[in-house]
């Protein structure tokens, strides 16, 4: 009777452990062929490739180029639509400056890639009105529409100039000029990264402190604006202040012509009509270059 339980028992419990065996082994199979959603997106990488120069000439770029000769900061924007989705920022201390990677789910989008030297990252929250926050510098541009399948991409990045350049040229500057202030109208500092223009009428500040080594030389001076469909002229007040913040000298100049891409070259005797001036005067007049690589214009205006 004893050995006939016994028997029993462990059938039981064979049959227990088989029960117990194929079910794992049926977990384990089930694992295997669910196929696992991929969240994380496709891999997307963009590569810095060229830079449009001030002389209309493009400078290209090899996977090895220090991009950090060109700008110092690198902002890339993400749009579904006119809904911004992702921004990656990148210092030009980071160790991959210049090769921007993300991933993103399978769709349509635009990307924006703006290369630039301010000290603050831009507001690219509006695609059609970027902002910079501070001082607006040399400044280039990316945009494009880009599609997403199933396999990872990589895209080369062709930067154009958004800005037009003044560069205020000046005769020697004197040992009581401290600061030297730029305020200025008819160009913006927000950008329009869909037509490459800008995007709002803009007044513009620009200081910029007189060192020791500056003083007894001829001045030069850059500003940046990005020119308007509606504008391409200038109106620019130029103050220069003493150590105590006092104004000594000021001019105000009507009907700069500015350009993208291009070097509006003021010369001008600005701290009075001595001899010692680097500046050309022609009649009380002064010479205005626009210039590119292939061609000089000149425009000739009193101030």
């Amino acid at each position: 009777m004893k050995t006939f339980r016994g028997l029993c028992v462990l059938a039981c419990v064979s049959c227990l452990f088989c029960m117990s065996f194929t079910s794992c082994q049926k977990a384990v199979y089930d694992d295997v062929d669910t196929p696992v959603e991929n969240k994380a997106g496709i891999p997307i990488k963009f590569i810095v490739s060229s830079f449009e120069r001030m002389d209309a000439r493009s400078m290209s770029f090899s996977r090895g180029t220090d991009v950090r000769s060109i700008c110092s900061r690198l902002n890339l924007a993400v749009y579904n639509g006119t809904q911004k989705i992702k921004q990656i920022n990148q210092l030009s201390t980071d160790s991959d400056f210049g090769t921007l990677q993300l991933t993103l789910p399978e769709g349509k989008y635009k990307i924006v890639v703006l290369a630039h030297n301010g000290a603050k990252n831009p507001t690219m929250t509006d695609i059609e009105k970027i902002g910079f926050n501070g001082k607006l510098t040399d400044t280039f541009y990316y945009c494009t529409n880009i599609t997403v399948g199933s396999e990872a991409q990589s895209f080369d990045v062709d930067l154009k100039r958004a800005v037009a350049m003044v560069r205020f040229q000046t005769n020697k500057i004197p040992a009581n000029v401290s600061k030297m202030k730029f305020y200025y109208t008819g160009g913006s500092s927000s950008l329009n990264a869909l037509l490459g223009g800008g995007a709002v009428k803009s007044r513009q500040t620009e200081e910029i402190a007189v060192s020791t080594d500056m003083v007894g030389n001829p001045g030069s001076f850059d500003i940046f604006s990005i020119p308007r469909s509606d504008s391409n002229l200038l109106t620019m007040d130029v103050t220069a202040f003493d150590n105590e913040n006092a104004q000594i000298f000021h001019k105000r100049i009507d009907g700069i012509q500015i350009k993208r891409n291009f070097i509006t070259e003021l010369n001008g005797s600005f701290f009075g009509n001595g001899d010692d001036g680097g500046g050309e005067i022609v009649n009380g007049q002064i010479k205005l270059n626009l210039f590119s690589n292939d061609e000089w214009q000149t425009i000739k205006m009193t101030y």
